[in-house]
């Protein structure tokens, strides 16, 4: 009779090796054997079946074809970043963290992604690709492909502080997680710190005070603080001036502050 094992779906040439070969079952005897070559690989992937068809027989007819499953024995894998955390300067244009799985699976893992810290999405930088990632499970040459997550830095001329943004996984589907799931980028500066400027200023005396103005120029988001002191240049002495606050501060965002300043 001849034998033939073939795919009955999802099973391929990297599963088993096909069998098509005829077998004498010896008179009195009730059974034969036909050896098929089953491919070990690293790819998580579901059980597959193949057919055993019989066909051209002598001496007997064709009864039922049989099955094989080929149960997997690969572990199922975890997603995780492969990069570690980074640091990048506003002007840097962009920096990318890739994610990749432990081990090859047949069918794409998707994960999530959310994103903490103060930096801020859209003022700062952009994430791309959107949640929730697609890591492909395999490549032609059977190992698994990363993918990158692109961190697109926004340029400003504003004056801030060094700023974070945690990038945490979640949620995956066809695999679990792993060990890193979360990365961080620290997002450095590059803009000058705001000027302080001051106007001279002219008063009699007698008037009591008059209103020392003191401004900035430049973008900033931190409330900016200044020590003021008043030193008497030509005849004027510390007995023609008041007692002065020692600082000022300016919110962040405004232009000018006032002093009263006694004389």
């Amino acid at each position: 009779v001849l034998v033939t094992v073939d795919s009955a779906g999802l099973a391929d040439a990297t599963d088993f090796t096909a069998v098509s070969e005829t077998v004498t079952i010896p008179a009195g005897q009730l059974t034969a054997n036909v050896s098929v070559p089953i491919l070990e690989d690293a790819i998580n992937e579901p059980d597959e079946d193949l057919t055993v068809t019989l066909s051209m027989p002598v001496g007997a007819r064709v009864g039922f074809a049989g099955a094989i499953t080929i149960t997997d024995n690969d572990p199922v894998p975890t997603v995780a970043f492969l990069t570690s955390d980074l640091s990048a300067v506003e002007d840097d244009g962009a920096v990318s963290f890739e994610v990749g799985l432990s081990n090859p699976s047949a069918s794409p893992v998707t994960v999530g992604y959310g994103a903490t810290g103060t930096a801020i999405l859209g003022d700062d930088l952009t994430l791309s690709p959107a949640s929730p990632l697609t890591i492909p499970g395999v490549a032609s040459g059977g190992a698994p492909v990363p993918i990158s997550l692109t961190a697109t830095l926004i340029d400003d001329a504003v004056d801030e502080l060094t700023e974070t943004l945690t990038v945490t996984l979640m949620s995956p589907t066809g695999a679990g997680l792993g060990a890193a799931t979360t990365v961080t980028l620290t997002l450095l500066d590059d803009d000058a710190p705001p000027q302080l400027m001051i106007q001279d200023l002219s008063v009699a005396e007698g008037v009591g005070s008059a209103d020392l103005t003191i401004s900035i120029a430049g973008l900033f988001t931190q409330p900016v603080t200044v020590d003021v002191a008043v030193v008497p240049q030509g005849p004027a002495s510390s007995g023609d001036l008041g007692t002065l606050p020692m600082s000022l501060t300016i919110p962040a965002g405004g232009a000018t502050a006032t002093l009263a300043l006694p004389v």
